[in-house]
């Protein structure tokens, strides 16, 4: 448990001066949040370093709704009584890789190549904790198909879990129906989700990192039981996303 502590006392600061940092409206909202925190430390500790992460799911020009996110994944009580420490720190991992997955690649061919290799071999790592993830490279060819970066990710992601079953360490799960009681989580984020799409149609296509998204989702489904609370978080960054992309026509008096 100290390791933890200290391990979230060195990672929190840097994720919350960095959203601080890209958006001046989150340091209220994070501020806030960081009150309600201080009120039971004992309890919510961990939670300083999920804050962050959960608000890199945002896009860049509106880091605020996170804020969002994190309300619409914490909505449910299951899911906040399944937040352990080490819950906690999987599901900050699992928003910080998926937010990197999304985010503009790095100039360069190298670099790029670099950051395509270090993300597939934490997507493969973190099957470990979260089974299905790795499908997250699957998700992202059928968004980006003609990209050579997509297949190479796909590769390492693979290749590492092939690596981490020799020793082990990781098995791909079968699909499982999961409980009903999941619904009361997933509600919300649903409605959204599908009502974006109803507004959008076609038009989501070109908003390809939140289509990454709703893929993974698509993905994820069949093994909810293995990643309840992944998916939950999963849900509601993809609905925010959506809705924050549907046509915002300026009020008239």
């Amino acid at each position: 448990m100290i390791s933890l502590t200290i391990l979230i006392l060195i990672l929190a600061p840097i994720l919350l001066i960095q959203i601080i940092w890209d958006s001046k409206e989150s340091q209220y909202l994070i501020i806030a949040s960081l009150l309600y925190i201080l009120l039971v430390p004992q309890k919510y500790f961990p939670m300083i370093i999920l804050m962050p992460a959960v608000f890199t799911l945002a896009p860049k020009f509106a880091r605020e709704m996170g804020f969002l996110i994190l309300g619409l994944f914490l909505i449910d009580p299951q899911v906040r009584e399944g937040l352990t420490p080490i819950n906690i720190l999987t599901l900050s991992a699992f928003s910080l890789v998926l937010a990197l997955r999304i985010s503009p690649l790095p100039s360069g061919k190298f670099a790029r190549a670099l950051y395509t290799g270090i993300l597939g071999i934490l997507s493969g790592l973190l099957g470990i904790f979260i089974p299905p993830f790795p499908l997250l490279s699957i998700a992202y060819i059928f968004v980006f198909p003609l990209t050579s970066l997509s297949y190479t990710y796909a590769f390492v992601t693979v290749l590492t879990s092939i690596v981490l079953h020799e020793f082990g360490l990781y098995s791909f799960p079968d699909p499982a129906l999961p409980s009903t009681s999941i619904l009361t989580a997933i509600a919300i984020p649903l409605i959204l989700i599908v009502y974006s799409i109803y507004i959008e149609k076609k038009g989501i296509l070109r908003k390809r990192q939140t289509l990454t998204l709703l893929m993974f989702s698509l993905f994820m489904a069949p093994f909810i039981p293995y990643a309840t609370q992944a998916f939950v978080l999963l849900l509601a960054a993809t609905s925010v996303r959506l809705v924050m992309s549907l046509p915002h026509p300026e009020e008239t008096l």
